[in-house]
């Protein structure tokens, strides 16, 4: 693979866990704005999906300092869920 591609995947992998990061801290602060089951048990799903792109961002990224940075947000954000599900 030239290294053309290999930017582009690493690119792309960090994107995708870019997103998944933001769709993360927008459905807990949802959830913290209308604690709701429901929106907590969505919160929860999508805390599951950006937590399979950082291990895919692991596995496949070759720059690990944004992939690091995105990490730390989203174990802020773990922890913001943790403390709302144990208060409801």
């Amino acid at each position: 693979m030239d290294h053309t591609k290999m930017s582009w995947k690493n690119e792309n992998v960090i994107s995708q866990l870019r997103n998944s990061v933001d769709n993360v801290t927008t459905a807990v602060e949802q959830a913290q704005s209308h604690p709701a089951p429901q929106l907590i048990q969505q919160a929860q799903n999508t805390m599951e999906r950006a937590d399979n792109a950082l291990s895919n961002a692991l596995q496949n990224g070759e720059h690990l300092e944004p992939i690091n940075r995105l990490q730390e947000q989203l174990q802020q954000n773990k922890e913001q869920l943790q403390r709302l599900k144990n208060e409801h």
